[in-house]
């Protein structure tokens, strides 16, 4: 989803005034959250895109809910980004995946988004099938220079 708000430029179009950014909740850490940068997260919000161009009871009104972590001196923490929980654009939803069932088609389909624009805390792995498991154990028993024909 990362992916999803960049190419729609949503931060962006929220700074030029075409969509606005709300927060719709704050809830202190009670404790702190130290996130990976080693900063101390003090707060958590929630946030919500709007675009009044259309009513507020429109599907598409609401077009993104983020979240985002706030540091004691006010910076957004852990990545420095607003974390996309969902977003409308076009009549098509991005939803975060369940965590009882995380398959993303994107992913498994082989378009694997690149490791450094992944959030750090990502944990998300596609399942490899049987084969592609064996041909890996391989490579690491004899080394990175092996490789199988058509891999």
């Amino acid at each position: 989803m990362c992916r999803v708000l960049e190419r729609e430029q949503l931060l962006e179009r929220c700074d030029a005034g075409e969509l606005e950014l709300r927060v719709a909740r704050v809830r202190e850490k009670n404790p702190p959250f130290i996130d990976w940068k080693g900063q101390e997260c003090v707060q958590s919000e929630e946030l919500l895109i709007l675009n009044h161009a259309l009513a507020p009871e429109h599907p598409q009104h609401e077009v993104a809910r983020l979240h985002r972590f706030i540091t004691a001196d006010g910076e957004i923490g852990a990545s420095g980004k607003p974390d996309p929980k969902s977003i409308v654009v076009a009549d098509v939803e991005y939803r975060l995946l369940k965590k009882s069932t995380p398959r993303c088609e994107l992913c498994e389909g082989g378009d694997m988004i690149p490791t450094e624009e992944r959030f750090v805390t990502s944990r998300y792995r596609p399942e490899l099938s049987r084969s592609r498991r064996i041909i890996r154990w391989v490579r690491r028993r004899l080394g990175a220079s092996f490789r199988l024909v058509g891999s």
